[in-house]
């Protein structure tokens, strides 16, 4: 009874990385619920192209936060994929600044915020998002090879009430690599 501590909810995660250098295609895809299914299909870059758009909110409803390296990493599009219908995200510059004050921003790292009106979430809903990056990675061998892996904050939050009283925080890797499936969960702050 009583007490913090965080809450759980479990997610399937998936993402398909696709390289052209200098721009990463990412495709990711969240189911959120208390029970997951044994196997999600990942969702492609044209599931989310070709979606219908979803309803127009007059409003905002969330926002998400996105903490890149200042000098190889810029976002080139993001687009999000909700319960079937597409909803384009609208960078925020006072979203950026809320990060910053919250979450801080160490000298190499830059906070990329964003709007998105989404209807709202129930107990067990899927998400994927599309993002096209412009991002160096590091070459190696003979013949140049490209490698690395960034890890890449990405807090999400309802856009009414401030990250420092509640959001969901994410970790997630950018890779020259073909697709990745990763089980994880979620940890909301109350």
């Amino acid at each position: 009874m009583g007490g913090g501590g965080s809450q759980e909810t479990a997610h399937i995660y998936t993402h398909v990385n696709e390289y052209k250098r200098p721009v990463l295609t990412r495709v990711s895809s969240f189911l959120f619920g208390d029970t997951l299914p044994d196997f999600v299909e990942p969702v492609t870059e044209d599931m989310i192209r070709k979606a219908p758009d979803g309803p127009v909110l007059p409003f905002p409803t969330g926002k998400i936060g996105i903490q890149l390296e200042k000098a190889s990493q810029t976002i080139c599009e993001f687009k999000l994929l909700f319960e079937g219908q597409g909803y384009a995200t609208q960078f925020d510059t006072a979203i950026g600044d809320e990060l910053k004050r919250t979450f801080g921003e160490p000298p190499h790292t830059e906070w990329h915020g964003y709007t998105v009106s989404l209807p709202p979430p129930t107990d067990r809903f899927t998400m994927a998002a599309l993002m096209r990056i412009d991002i160096k990675f590091h070459q190696h061998g003979n013949p140049k090879v490209d490698g690395g892996i960034y890890a890449v904050p990405m807090i999400f939050g309802f856009y009414n009430v401030l990250f420092s009283r509640h959001y969901a925080l994410g970790l997630t890797t950018l890779q020259p690599h073909a697709t990745t499936k990763v089980d994880t969960s979620v940890r909301l702050r109350p």
